[in-house]
């Protein structure tokens, strides 16, 4: 009999440790769907979409094979334009200070930042809302360098670089009749029948003009046998700097 309820007292103590390693285990071991989850959160924050627009989108190529050989590509493509192209990129999260900087240093871009709601909002604006962009380059000389674009809702973004009254951003809202009279001054315009000026080791002093409108873009080098509604749109766009006190 005492034999009896030995047995019984291992058998109870024996079951009871079997079942105390069985919950230790499923402690230990992490379900299968909380690792997946794991992965997942990982993998989200390994990134981080950059937003860049191409200071020269028919460089658009070129650049696509400079970042395959910096291990990135182009995640997607938000603006494609022939005179406007904006991309994300994808980079390593932890290096997101460096590629910006990077990008910036190339000279490819003309606008770096990480892609915001904001910065969605700007390029797409830019991109279906321009009327005429104008872009001075410097000379050698004191030559006004600056960047202007007209939208058709007559906001004007104006960049002060070098030689100008106003340094810097500036943003103004251009009258209804002068929008107006712009307008109708631009669609005299024939973008396509006229050849942009080329560089040459001649004219390296001169500056640079450069005119977007209806999606094409002109380089004028020196104002000389320019179609004459090109010439009259210019200068009414420089008028209009000039009455802001932009430039002189």
């Amino acid at each position: 009999m005492k034999i009896y309820s030995i047995l019984i007292f291992l058998f109870i103590l024996s079951c009871h440790q079997a079942k105390s390693v069985k919950e230790k285990n499923n402690e230990q071991k992490p379900s299968v769907g909380k690792e997946v989850e794991a992965v997942k959160l990982k993998k989200e924050i390994l990134y981080t979409n950059l937003l860049v627009v191409l200071k020269n989108p028919e460089d658009f190529n070129k650049i696509k094979t400079e970042l395959k050989n910096s291990n990135l590509s182009i995640d997607k493509i938000i603006a494609n334009n022939k005179t406007y192209k904006a991309v994300t990129v994808k980079v390593p999260a932890d290096k997101t200070s460096f590629w910006i900087d990077n990008f910036t240093k190339t000279g490819n871009f003309s606008s770096v930042e990480i892609n915001t709601e904001t910065a969605l909002k700007k390029v797409n604006y830019f991109s279906k809302k321009r009327l005429v962009s104008v872009v001075k380059t410097p000379c050698f000389g004191d030559c006004p360098v600056f960047e202007v674009t007209f939208f058709k809702d007559g906001n004007v973004y104006f960049w002060g670089k070098e030689y100008t009254l106003v340094k810097g951003f500036y943003k103004f809202k251009l009258k209804e009749p002068l929008l107006k009279k712009l307008n109708n001054l631009l669609k005299k315009t024939t973008f396509k029948n006229f050849e942009s000026a080329k560089n040459s080791e001649k004219l390296k002093d001169y500056s640079n003009t450069f005119i977007t409108y209806n999606d094409e873009k002109l380089m004028v080098k020196v104002w000389i046998d320019i179609p004459d509604e090109i010439a009259i749109a210019y200068d009414y766009i420089e008028g209009i700097l000039i009455e802001k006190k932009l430039i002189e």
